[in-house]
C-alpha cells in the first residue's frame, strides 16, 4: 500500500516537472518574442519617420486632386455659360495695332455704322410715300421703338403736306467721317453716344430736284447687345435735338 502511494507522488512529481518545464518553454518564447518586437521598436526609426513622410504625402496629394476637382467642374461651368460668339468692333486706323474687347465701342464704327443707316433708312429712290414706311420695319431692329413711332408721325406730317411722294437720297459730307471727337460725343463710355451727322440732302418731285441742301442731324446712339438680328451692337433711340440746315444749294 505504501508502495503504491509512493508511486502516485512519484507520478504527480513528475507531471509537475512537465508543467513546469512547458511553462518555462513558453515563458521563454513570449521573452525572445518581446525582445524581437523591442528590437523592431528601436531599431526603424527612420522607416518610422518615411512612413509618416509617405502619409503626409498621400494627404497632400488627396488634397490637390479634390482642389482640382472644384476647379474642373467650375471650369466647365463657366465654359458652359460663355457666349457661342463675339464679335469686335475694331478702329478704323489699325497699322499700328489694336487692343479690344467685345464690351469695347470705339467711336469710328460708332460714326460709321450711325451713319450708313440713317443713310439707308432715308433714302427712297422710289417714292417715299411707300418706302418711307418699309425701311422702318426693315430696321427696326436697329431703331428704338419711340423713334421709329416719332418717324413714322412725321412721315404722316409729310404726307398731308404732299411731301412724301417724293425721291431722296442722303448723302455724306465729304471729309465728315474724319473729326470723330468732335462728331461723336459719349455720354456714357461704351453705352451712349451723341452723333453729329453732316448730311447732304437731295429730294425729286416728278424728276425735278426740289430739295437740295447741307443739313446736319444730332442723333441719340446706345449700344445694344450683338445678335444675329443687329450684329453692330449699335441702335439710334432718337433726336438730340432738332435737325440744322447748315446750307442750301442752287436747285
Amino acid at each position: 500500500m505504501i508502495n503504491s502511494q509512493q508511486k502516485t507522488n512519484d507520478q504527480n512529481s513528475e507531471k509537475l516537472d512537465v508543467m513546469h518545464h512547458d511553462e518555462k518553454e513558453v515563458f521563454d518564447e513570449q521573452s525572445e518574442t518581446n525582445k524581437f518586437l523591442g528590437r523592431l521598436g528601436r531599431l526603424p526609426k527612420k522607416m518610422v519617420h518615411a512612413s509618416a513622410e509617405m502619409s503626409s504625402h498621400v494627404n497632400s496629394l488627396r488634397c490637390f486632386i479634390v482642389i482640382l476637382s472644384i476647379a474642373l467642374i467650375m471650369s466647365i461651368y463657366s465654359n458652359s455659360q460663355a457666349p457661342s460668339k463675339l464679335r469686335l468692333l475694331y478702329p478704323p486706323m489699325v497699322g499700328n495695332g489694336a487692343i479690344v474687347s467685345p464690351s469695347d465701342r470705339p467711336k469710328g464704327p460708332v460714326l460709321a455704322y450711325t451713319s450708313y443707316l440713317w443713310e439707308e433708312v432715308n433714302t427712297w429712290m422710289k417714292s417715299g410715300k411707300t418706302e418711307a414706311y418699309t425701311k422702318l420695319v426693315q430696321y427696326h431692329n436697329y431703331l428704338g421703338e419711340y423713334f421709329i413711332q416719332q418717324l413714322s408721325d412725321a412721315y404722316k406730317s409729310s404726307e398731308t403736306r404732299g411731301e412724301l411722294d417724293r425721291q431722296r437720297r442722303i448723302t455724306q459730307v465729304p471729309g465728315a467721317m474724319s473729326d470723330l471727337d468732335s462728331r461723336v460725343i459719349t455720354v456714357v463710355p461704351n453705352k451712349s453716344w451723341i452723333v453729329y451727322l453732316d448730311t447732304i440732302v437731295e429730294e425729286w418731285y416728278l424728276g425735278t430736284r426740289v430739295v437740295h441742301e447741307k443739313r446736319r442731324y444730332f442723333l441719340n446712339v446706345e449700344a445694344v447687345e450683338m445678335t444675329d438680328e443687329n450684329p453692330i451692337g449699335i441702335k439710334i433711340v432718337g433726336f438730340a435735338k432738332p435737325q440744322k440746315t447748315l446750307e442750301v444749294y442752287g436747285q
